[in-house]
């Protein structure tokens, strides 16, 4: 997961960059799953870019400009039956 966000990160300053986005969201099933992708965020320097070395320092700045959302699943606004009856969907 980390090389592909990495390839769509360093990508959006490409000729390519249409193709490619600047965000990434991630639903994650529970709160352990949650915490330990909290690595792949790329600001800081606790994450798993700067641990292992895997991109270049001078391709850090590019890699910083992504953004990486990691959220529950049950964090999100589900709409029930009634609601979307409501809303006439």
């Amino acid at each position: 997961m980390q090389i592909l966000f990495l390839i769509v990160f360093l990508n959006t300053t490409s000729r390519y960059s249409g193709l490619f986005s600047k965000s990434v969201f991630i639903a994650a099933p529970n709160l352990t799953v949650r915490s330990r992708l909290q690595v792949l965020r790329t600001g800081g320097d606790d994450n798993y870019y700067v641990e292992f070395n895997v991109v270049p320092s001078a391709l850090f700045d590019k890699l910083r400009q992504g953004k990486v959302v990691i959220s529950n699943w049950q964090a999100l606004a589900w709409d029930t039956a009634e609601d979307l009856a409501k809303k006439n969907l």
